[in-house]
């Protein structure tokens, strides 16, 4: 497999806080309280999500049986894929590419596709990792957030998923929160 994954984290790095700073200053009036990267099972896509604090008490207010849900997945988030777009772009056009024209076993369930998505998805984690232990969340919204990487139509084991979860939050009030909705919700 002949990818250039180091290249692909710095590039998400900068997309990521590009798009974080964006949403922030977006919701001047709304505090932000988490980030995530998200793909999807084709390995094709690396988009970020945010959410918001007045976002969550609203949903939450009109369903409060599934807060938990609502507050740990981002496809219930204020913002989906919003941010740093041509950065994103650019990230989404290069997996694509790399799929349809290098790995067209993709479709397939190759052991290089696996190989090839399973990469992918441990940088997504290793760049928001880096951006964690930088600060650049909590320095700029002044407090822990909830970080996290997801899949859409994809289900991680609930260890490995756990795993990521205590590598991009160190605050143990998100650990337990993140711990009893895997429990509701098998992750």
């Amino acid at each position: 497999m002949d990818f250039d994954f180091p290249m692909l984290k710095q590039e998400i790095k900068t997309a990521a806080m590009q798009a974080f700073d964006e949403m922030n200053k977006t919701c001047q009036d709304d505090r932000v309280i988490a980030f995530a990267l998200y793909s999807d099972e084709g390995a094709m896509t690396v988009c970020p999500a945010v959410n918001t604090e007045a976002h969550l008490d609203g949903i939450v207010e009109s369903d409060p049986e599934h807060a938990l849900y609502y507050k740990f997945e981002p496809a219930e988030w204020r913002f989906e894929g919003q941010g740093a777009e041509e950065g994103f772009g650019a990230i989404c056009a290069k997996l694509r590419s790399f799929i349809l024209t290098e790995e067209p076993s993709a479709r397939h369930e190759s052991g290089r596709f696996v190989t090839f998505r399973e990469a992918l998805y441990e940088t997504c984690i290793e760049a928001l990792e880096e951006l964690v232990r930088s600060g650049i969340f909590s320095s700029v919204v002044g407090r822990d957030i909830i970080v996290l990487f997801a899949v859409s139509d994809y289900e991680f084991e609930t260890d490995a998923y756990m795993r990521m979860i205590r590598r991009l939050n160190a605050d143990d009030t998100i650990r337990k929160e993140c711990a009893a909705y895997v429990k509701e919700w098998s992750v």
